[in-house]
């Protein structure tokens, strides 16, 4: 099985891993160290023009032959300037996980990635939010991003299988995914 996730990673898009920025305690990245170069795939959504933390993410990677999902979300508490923030990690089945991989393969991210940023460029785009679907193993990524303007049925059709198996494993979640669902 971890054969057949690492084949799914290996194409010519792909790029060396690098994470620039670990600071963000409330998101990782698919070539975080802790990972130590195991399969990852995760899909993430960042706001613009709204406060911290602004980001949910769903991440599933196969550590000593286990399959585990990090989830991270938010909410605002409506009506106030609070905010809850939800993190964790829970081990997840093997077939979830194959069901996640399988819409992320090669052709599905030639095609994302092939998108103009904004999409159409007959749009006028002035606020949204950064999406992205990303794979990693053996220190090489593929990713593919898009602003919420320029988001097409494929990539909602990613971010919502991976909220549902998040909301799976954590009902809780549920109101704290929800720009993984728009």
């Amino acid at each position: 099985m971890i054969g057949s996730a690492i084949a799914l990673i290996a194409s010519a898009a792909a790029t060396p891993c690098s994470v620039e920025d670990e600071a963000d305690d409330h998101l990782s990245d698919v070539c975080a160290p802790f990972l130590e170069g195991a399969p990852a795939y995760g899909v993430t959504v960042q706001g613009s023009l709204i406060p911290r933390p602004a980001a949910q993410q769903i991440l599933i990677y196969q550590l000593d032959g286990e399959w585990l999902i990090r989830i991270s979300g938010y909410r605002w508490k409506s009506g106030t300037s609070q905010v809850e923030t939800r993190r964790t990690v829970l081990p997840i089945s093997d077939e979830d996980a194959q069901r996640l991989i399988e819409r992320m393969n090669d052709d599905a991210f030639e095609r994302l990635q092939a998108r103009p940023y904004y999409g159409s460029e007959d749009s006028i785009c002035t606020d949204g939010s950064r999406h992205e679907v990303a794979k990693a193993s053996a220190g090489s990524a593929n990713r593919a991003t898009l602003h919420s303007c320029g988001l097409n049925d494929e990539l909602k059709t990613i971010t919502h299988q991976f909220r549902e198996v998040a909301i799976k494993y954590d009902p809780e979640f549920d109101g704290l995914l929800r720009m993984l669902n728009d």
